[in-house]
């Protein structure tokens, strides 16, 4: 039985007890000495407890004392408190009272507690009182002891702007050594790519963390084949594991129930925010972000228990070539014709390269939109992209045709190659910290031939 029950229990009894003496008493059947004495109490108090049992029918055994109908010295005048459900019925109908009562003191120098809020708003029939369910009961995982040694990563898609604009993914990274937000981003869904932008514009911020805790998202896991290829890890993972940033997966929600409760704030928090500020787009969101985040960190985040921050600024070889090791890669037989099929795209392999037909080609598709074919070897095959302009079957006239030649050249030129072919592209990117990465235009310079 537990503790709980014991004492309803014990109370109970007393009650009853307190009852039978007092009707004995009553009734002239015990003296008030013996009835005191059972009841441990003072004879005066018995008499008091019978002639109200008797006058004024108050219920038997009942010990509660009759105070004349005062005010407490330090309760708030009626007046005062209709201005103040006033001013939370009109702007701030749909806040919760923890998140009313810091706009109250933000906006209007009024302070109150949490509780007296909510049993105004209770009483006056503005909220209903909501008795929480027994939930299931999880191990309790000790916090990581320095900052950047685990990261919870998640996305929550939800209507951020309320009807103003289309929904949209929130990509949340956050410390689990001090319960701050460390990035915020607004995307379109949850993809390989917005999470290799999201992840880009973390590390060129902060470093690299030591360790990232998902889901189990396609992004992060196998769950089926994808793209009839039987892969043993994501492209993501793979990035990560080039990176030295270990991936670890989360069997429940309950598992990374911080980032899981977070998301659950910001769905009531960050949607008022964008209501305040009218944000009706993705773009309009990540201007903002970035002041919401340090408002809340300002408020809620915990000091680790190691102040040392385990973070690990990328080298310059990284940064010059995050866009080759965010990157999709796939496997593919030369068909007879010398074509290769990828993504609603035909490579024509050129006749530079000769003997290729039934091979295996290795597509690389980068982040930046290039894209590298290669032998299981490393070297590099010449091709030419044929792309129609329209979704629909097009004539030859129609067809537009992007020269991208490559020369063979040994495995160990394959990064440096790349590396050479963004230089210039992300040295724009590190001087304004600007992660959003066009796709490639036909006339662009980056698609000219490689030269040794």
């Amino acid at each position: 039985m537990s503790l709980k029950r014991e004492m309803e229990k014990k109370r109970t009894t007393e009650h009853n007890l307190r009852k039978d003496v007092i009707t004995l008493y009553l009734n002239k059947k015990i003296s008030r000495k013996q009835a005191a004495f059972q009841l441990d109490l003072s004879p005066r108090q018995v008499s008091r407890i019978a002639v109200r049992s008797h006058a004024e029918g108050v219920p038997l055994g009942s010990l509660r004392r009759k105070r004349p109908s005062r005010k407490a010295t330090r309760t708030y005048s009626s007046l005062f408190r209709a201005q103040v459900l006033d001013i939370v019925t009109t702007y701030y109908s749909d806040y919760n009272p923890t998140l009313a009562t810091e706009k109250l003191l933000e906006y209007h120098n009024i302070k109150l507690s949490v509780e007296t809020l909510r049993q105004w708003l209770i009483q006056a029939r503005l909220r209903t009182a909501v008795v929480k369910k027994p939930s299931k009961s999880h191990p309790l995982r000790a916090r990581r002891a320095s900052r950047g040694e685990l990261i919870q990563i998640d996305g929550s898609f939800h209507d951020w702007f309320e009807g103003r604009g289309d929904k949209c993914t929130l990509l949340v990274m956050v410390d689990d050594a001090t319960s701050a937000i460390m990035h915020l981003q607004c995307a379109p869904s949850e993809s390989f790519e917005s999470y290799s932008h999201f992840l880009i514009g973390y590390m060129l911020k902060h470093g690299k963390p030591r360790a990232l805790y998902s889901d189990k998202h396609s992004v992060f896991s196998i769950n089926a084949y994808q793209d009839n290829e039987n892969l043993s890890e994501t492209h993501f993972k793979r990035a990560l594991n080039s990176l030295g940033i270990e991936s670890i997966l989360a069997h429940s929600p309950q598992a990374k129930g911080r980032v899981e409760r977070l998301n659950k704030t910001l769905q009531d928090r960050l949607v008022k925010y964008f209501r305040e500020h009218n944000v009706s787009s993705i773009a309009q969101g990540n201007a903002l972000l970035q002041s919401f985040q340090e408002d809340y960190n300002r408020k809620k985040k915990k000091p680790p228990e190691n102040p040392l921050d385990l973070h690990t600024p990328l080298s310059e070889e990284e940064r010059a070539s995050l866009g080759f090791i965010f990157r999709k890669t796939a496997t593919r037989l030369v068909s007879e014709s010398g074509l290769i099929r990828f993504e609603n795209k035909l490579y024509r392999i050129t006749p530079h390269s000769p003997g290729l037909k039934g091979q295996e080609i290795t597509l690389s598709c980068c982040l930046d939109g290039a894209v590298v074919l290669s032998l299981s070897s490393g070297a590099f095959v010449e091709y030419e992209v044929v792309r129609s302009s329209r979704p629909t079957v097009a004539s030859g006239k129609e067809l537009e045709v992007m020269r991208y030649s490559i020369p063979f050249k040994d495995s160990g030129i394959h990064l440096a190659a790349y590396q050479l072919f963004t230089k210039a592209r992300y040295q724009r990117l590190l001087d304004t910290e600007d992660i959003a990465i066009p796709p490639p235009s036909p006339n662009s310079t980056h698609l000219r031939p490689f030269s040794f």
